[in-house]
């Protein structure tokens, strides 16, 4: 997870590198709103075909070609570089912002909307950004990144 609100409803979550049948390797990113009235999520992700951007939301692929407006508030817009994820109903002027020729993600959020996640918590002090897996600051970035390993299970048939 590279970003959460901290009230849990809203995360943006970044898939393993894999080529998912193109040439060049790169990740899918995730956004995910828990709806509490309800009960339901809103998901929708940003993949690529032919190496453009696209947007995936309840199994029909989006090009983006122009602003594209999603359950939830959302909407998505592609200038050429950047495909920028916007919410001003619920989020204000907050964006998330991803880099579709190198992958790079930027996060600019609305002053006041508390979030965590492995981006940090955006309080603009760079020494609490590091909580390990049971919430607790550390300032080793080795000892943050050892906390959140984890080990694959051992199955009977895998040799």
């Amino acid at each position: 997870i590279l970003f959460k609100t901290q009230d849990d409803l809203f995360t943006v979550t970044l898939t393993p590198a894999s080529n998912h049948g193109a040439e060049s390797a790169k990740r899918w990113v995730e956004f995910r709103l828990t709806d509490v009235t309800s009960a339901s999520d809103i998901v929708f992700t940003l993949r690529y075909k032919n190496g453009e951007p696209v947007i995936v939301t309840a199994g029909i692929m989006h090009e983006l070609v122009g602003p594209i407006a999603l359950e939830g508030g959302f909407e998505i817009i592609f200038d050429g570089e950047w495909v920028k994820v916007t919410n001003k109903v619920i989020y204000g002027q907050a964006v998330w912002m991803v880099n579709a020729i190198d992958g790079t993600i930027f996060i600019q959020i609305e002053p006041g909307l508390v979030s965590h996640g492995l981006c940090g918590n955006y309080d603009n002090d760079i020494d609490n950004d590091y909580l390990d897996k049971s919430g607790n600051c550390v300032n080793d970035p080795t000892e943050f990144a050892d906390s959140w390993q984890t080990t694959c299970p051992v199955r009977p048939y895998w040799s």
